[in-house]
């Protein structure tokens, strides 16, 4: 089994385990077990090849994606897989029987997300707003 978690969100999900699994299957599954759809909405956006798909949305809440120069605090979905942060994207993180996946909301801070998956959808995103 993998148990999958949205911190402060819907209940655990659990999904059987398949070979070859990764976390977006997980999280499919949870979704295709749920019987209402409103327990559980996702959306991914798309990171390259060597990164894959990022969650930028859980339960209608999406990463905050203020203008770079402002004083604002940035958050984001950051995903623990055995309560350590993944380095790729969903679509490449492969799962084992037995693991746990958790979805946090969490704010952005260089000097503690600086080489994670939340630093490439901070520096993507101040790109994309610099032009």
């Amino acid at each position: 089994m993998i148990t999958l978690t949205v911190n402060g969100g819907p209940p655990t999900f659990e999904v059987g385990f398949v070979e070859d699994m990764n976390i977006q299957d997980a999280l499919e599954a949870a979704f295709n077990a749920s019987s209402d759809s409103k327990i559980l909405t996702f959306s991914l956006q798309f990171y390259g090849n060597s990164l894959g798909y990022l969650v930028n949305m859980v339960n209608e809440t999406y990463d905050s994606f203020i203008a770079p120069n402002s004083y604002q605090p940035f958050f984001y979905w950051e995903i623990l897989l055995n309560n350590t942060p993944i380095t790729k994207g969903i679509d490449n993180t492969k799962l084992m029987d037995g693991d746990s996946v958790e979805f946090i909301y969490t704010r952005f801070v260089p000097e503690v997300h600086g080489n994670s998956t939340l630093a490439v959808k901070f520096k993507q995103k101040a790109l994309s707003q610099s032009n």
